[in-house]
């Protein structure tokens, strides 16, 4: 499938289905609840005034929100990775949401990543060690703490250090569309599968829907910005209830098309 297939039908993906966007706007409904119990809470400290029980409400309430953006994050890795599996199968379904499906699968994520870039961090302190370049680049970002003084001190290292988490970057994109086609992490974790399958779709073709992917989220996001400035309370509803859900299924969705001409 071409890369303008893939985003044209990611794009129709959320927008035809606009009954079925229930379920992953319940889902980012839930750091929203969050977000408004701690206003509550704010409030509530606001009637004590200062001193110890305004701050023991408050830290209440912040303990709270952070509960419920827990549960954001233990539901929303698993359930993006069932969209996925709905791009593979190329299906216009929006998945229900299955609590002990999404948080098991947000766990065998957490595992896919920490073994897939275990290795590029060992492999890279070894190189920045090994070409002085690690010296050198927490000196410099030490004096100007600053993105552009830490790439000025990336030198050879650094850039080789860049390339190997490209590549393991790339690796485990696959290794997730593995993982959402058969459901095993030992097909995930299958190295030479992987690996196959990343020369079988093309590495330009991956990138290529990464940079499109990237670039329509960021306008978007830029968009919703403007929105925001202009409609506090509105905007941040929007964004969260809205935006949120509809740019997180058609990357989901995309990724999952590119991996559907090889299920």
């Amino acid at each position: 499938m071409k890369i303008s297939e893939i985003l044209v039908n990611s794009l129709k993906y959320p927008i035809d289905n606009e009954e079925d966007i229930t379920n992953p706007i319940i889902l980012f409904g839930i750091p929203v609840v969050g977000v408004v119990i701690f206003v509550i809470f704010m409030g509530i400290a606001g009637l004590f005034g200062a001193g110890d029980a305004a701050s023991g409400v408050l830290a209440i309430g912040m303990i709270v929100m952070y509960l419920f953006y827990l549960v954001f994050y233990l539901l929303y890795p698993g359930y993006m990775l069932s969209v996925i599996d709905e791009g593979i199968n190329q299906s216009n379904i929006i998945p229900a949401m299955n609590i002990g499906k999404n948080i098991v699968n947000t766990i065998k994520l957490a595992i896919l990543g920490f073994i897939y870039f275990i290795i590029p961090i060992i492999l890279g302190i070894i190189v920045l060690l090994v070409s002085g370049t690690l010296g050198s680049v927490l000196s410099s970002f030490a004096a100007n703490p600053s993105p552009l003084s830490l790439i000025s001190s990336l030198g050879i290292g650094g850039l080789i250090v860049l390339a190997i988490f490209a590549l393991f970057e790339l690796l485990y994109t696959v290794a997730v569309l593995r993982l959402a086609a058969f459901d095993s992490l030992g097909a995930a974790l299958s190295v030479g599968e992987v690996w196959a399958d990343l020369k079988d779709i093309g590495i330009v073709k991956i990138v290529l829907l990464y940079a499109a992917v990237i670039t329509i989220t960021g306008f978007a996001a830029i968009g919703s910005l403007a929105l925001f400035l202009v409609f506090p309370l509105i905007g941040l509803f929007i964004i969260m209830l809205v935006v949120g859900p509809v740019l997180s299924l058609f990357g989901a969705y995309a990724f999952g098309l590119l991996y559907s001409d090889m299920a």
